[in-house]
């Protein structure tokens, strides 16, 4: 992954997901040369040690590179040129969600036309948009996390409750996000450089499967290279 300034990698997996964990491992050193700081739980699954465990993922990486971290989970797969993504996410300086499979956490035009006919969607410009209703966002499977943001969080003391509170990472995301100036305020890129496998998740085995809404529209996707469109 060749960006200028150099950024962190790290995982939380779960010890039921060997399997899917080694999967991603090999694809992240077999295509990107990337060895990430993996955290593994071994407790009951539970959405505050999500937290945690995601948590203690990050402590991992520090001190963190000026670049930042890119976080992700134990089930996504990277496209090619995700250094390009990475390099205008720094640039921000704004943390950016590299996947979503939430509508509401996309431009309302595209969540209209997704929600209603997706047949009409529009052509639009690759690239990083303002990640609608911040408050409400839900996954947290490739998120880059800019180092002031990493401070603002590490100094949160919601990110290190040990109470089991039911607020996962993205929980705690939820709740982050609203505390922070809104120059700060989270980009999506759009489309997804990153899918997610969905395997079973450990916690609810019943859960529906997700992935990426955007890359579905990948063909209506303009422009040569990519820019911050929001």
């Amino acid at each position: 992954m060749d960006t200028e300034i150099r950024v962190a990698t790290t995982i939380h997996s779960h010890c039921e997901r060997t399997e899917t964990l080694k999967g991603t491992l090999g694809h992240l050193k077999n295509n990107f040369g990337l060895t990430p700081f993996v955290s593994i739980q071994d407790s009951p699954p539970d959405p505050a040690r999500n937290r945690l465990n995601a948590r203690d993922a990050l402590a991992m990486a520090r001190p963190w590179p000026a670049g930042g971290v890119l976080m992700l989970e134990d089930d996504v797969r990277l496209d090619p040129d995700i250094g390009n993504w990475i390099a205008l996410a720094i640039g921000s300086e704004r943390p950016t969600f590299l996947y979503s499979a939430y509508s509401r956490n996309h431009p309302d035009w595209f969540s209209a036309a997704h929600n209603r006919n997706p047949q009409n969607m529009p052509h639009f410009a690759r690239g990083l948009y303002r990640l609608e209703r911040a408050p409400e966002v839900w996954g947290a499977q490739a998120v880059y996390l800019p180092k002031m943001i990493l401070s603002m969080m590490w100094n949160d003391p919601r990110l290190h409750s040990t109470e089991m509170d039911g607020s996962p990472i993205d929980g705690f995301f939820r709740r982050f996000f609203v505390s922070i100036p809104k120059r700060y305020l989270p980009l999506l890129a759009l489309p997804n450089p990153v899918e997610h496998l969905s395997p079973p998740a450990v916690l609810n085995k019943r859960r529906a499967a997700h992935t990426s809404l955007s890359r579905r529209y990948i063909h209506l996707a303009t422009g040569e290279g990519i820019a911050i469109n929001g």
